[in-house]
């Protein structure tokens, strides 16, 4: 009989986290029971067959207190053993279903939000963190960055912590062609929301007529950036495209970001054989390798942007030859027995 595990996300919109969880139950579904508990219905919820889906919508508020309840009897219902929390509120109310209802709890943080997006909250969030990882067998971090900032900025023990540098699911190869046919094609693939920022990535790109870009993506800026750059020949929206994988389409892919963990659109690119341009925050230098360069690390500024984008198509060919070469250092089937690890303990 195979040990049940429970995934639970605040929300089953498309986006990072949620791929990860998609990917997550398509590696170990053969060897494990895999459940979804969630605020509401959407993409994520989807992916799993509809027995195997339970919705709490209490989760949407850090502040219910009847969250974690009502989770801890789902959780016995189905007789979970190992309970995966993402996301800043599943994550407090995941745990501390832990008092309800035993079971292995592990909480994996894909970029620290009480660090990068906390402001002037950020001590207080982090003490919450601390707190909260007493009610965790483990901590996974997705990057080497997030497991040092773990310990060094939030104090966690390294004893809770477990760094798995996040693999992908290959998705097709973008042909093997070194060379610019014409103006570079971007793509960008985000949520047009704080903390990403396509507004400074359209700032640049409206200057540049030798380069074409496409937005994959919805979010509240969207209207408004659609709006100022209408007129735009080389920048097309093409809002949410579910389980986007064209990447082979593209010669490189962007993101701008105040914040990132590592970010799933990298690693899907990458795994692609496409160059990367990434801001340089969070684990994103952990998808760039400094001996064989297959993209480039920028701060979020206008100058260093632009500067980056002329380098990539200057030297274009030997960014191109790179991605290529390490396109299978992304793979997620390389990461299986870290997985079984984390989630069967010591």
């Amino acid at each position: 009989m195979h040990k049940k595990i429970a995934y639970i996300i605040t929300k089953s919109e498309v986006g990072g986290a949620q791929k990860w969880i998609k990917e997550q139950r398509e590696l170990l579904s053969v060897n494990y029971d895999i459940y979804l508990i969630t605020s509401e219905p959407g993409w994520l919820a989807e992916q799993f067959p509809a027995d195997h889906v339970f919705y709490v919508k209490e989760i949407l508020s850090l502040s219910s207190i009847s969250a974690s309840y009502k989770i801890a009897k789902i959780l016995k219902s189905i007789k979970a053993t190992v309970v995966i929390n993402n996301s800043a509120n599943a994550g407090l109310h995941g745990r501390l279903a832990k008092l309800f209802f035993h079971h292995r709890s592990i909480y994996v943080s894909h970029g620290w939000s009480c660090i990068y997006n906390g402001g002037r909250f950020s001590y207080m969030l982090c003490l919450i963190e601390r707190i909260l990882s007493f009610f965790s067998d483990k901590i996974l971090c997705v990057s080497k960055t997030d497991y040092d900032k773990a310990i060094n900025h939030i104090g966690i023990s390294s004893k809770k912590l477990l760094a798995i540098t996040t693999g992908i699911k290959p998705v097709r190869l973008r042909p093997d062609n070194n060379n610019l046919s014409g103006p570079i094609k971007l793509v960008f693939v985000g949520r047009m929301a704080h903390p990403k920022r396509p507004d400074l990535l359209l700032k640049v790109i409206s200057k540049l007529p030798n380069v074409n870009i496409d937005l994959i993506g919805d979010g509240p800026l969207l209207f408004s950036l659609k709006e100022k750059y209408i007129s735009q020949k080389n920048i097309h929206f093409l809002g949410e495209i579910r389980d986007f994988d064209s990447f082979y389409k593209y010669d490189a892919l962007v993101l701008t970001s105040d914040s990132e963990g590592l970010p799933m659109s990298a690693l899907e690119a990458a795994s692609a054989g496409l160059p990367l341009l990434l801001s340089n925050v969070g684990g994103c230098w952990e998808l760039i390798n400094d001996a064989n360069p297959n993209g480039i690390l920028y701060k979020n500024d206008f100058q260093s942007f632009h500067d980056s984008v002329v380098n990539l198509i200057k030297n274009y060919s030997a960014f191109q030859k790179s991605a290529s070469n390490l396109k299978n250092d992304f793979s997620l089937h390389h990461k299986y027995n870290e997985y079984v690890y984390l989630i069967e303990g010591e």
